[in-house]
């Protein structure tokens, strides 16, 4: 049987010491890169799941295409709406966006005009927003 003073004193305690270093400086910058280490895959990994949660939002996800208006009348809609358009590009529905202008009076009695766009009910935004 061995005996852990004999081990302790001949081989651990001046393996420890040579590990550490004089005034165990070695030892101090072994941690603090171990502590360094930790802390930036943390933030790393914190950061990586924020960034994929906000760019989910479907008001990150939505996209504006403007179509100039002498194109727009008899526009095909078919490319966008195909199946090899929505993989290579990474897009789920194409519908048109229309804006409509309201007046409203004010409680001065000025009037203010608005600017409002229409949205369907069936579609990831207004669900998000309802929400």
């Amino acid at each position: 049987m061995m005996n852990y003073k004999n081990f302790y004193y001949q081989f651990a305690k001046p393996e420890f010491s040579s590990i550490a270093g004089p005034y165990n400086r070695n030892l101090l910058v072994v941690t603090l890169i171990f502590f360094l280490s930790l802390l930036t895959i943390g933030l790393g990994n914190g950061i990586s799941i924020y960034l994929e949660k906000k760019m989910d939002t479907p008001f990150i996800r939505f996209l504006s295409v403007k179509i100039p208006s002498q194109v727009s009348y008899g526009f095909d809609w078919t490319n966008f709406k195909s199946k090899d358009f929505k993989s290579r590009f990474l897009y789920d529905n194409v519908e048109p966006v229309f804006f409509r202008y309201f007046d409203f009076v004010s409680t001065d009695n000025s009037i203010v005009s608005v600017k409002a766009r229409e949205i369907n009910t069936q579609s990831n935004l207004y669900q998000f927003i309802v929400n």
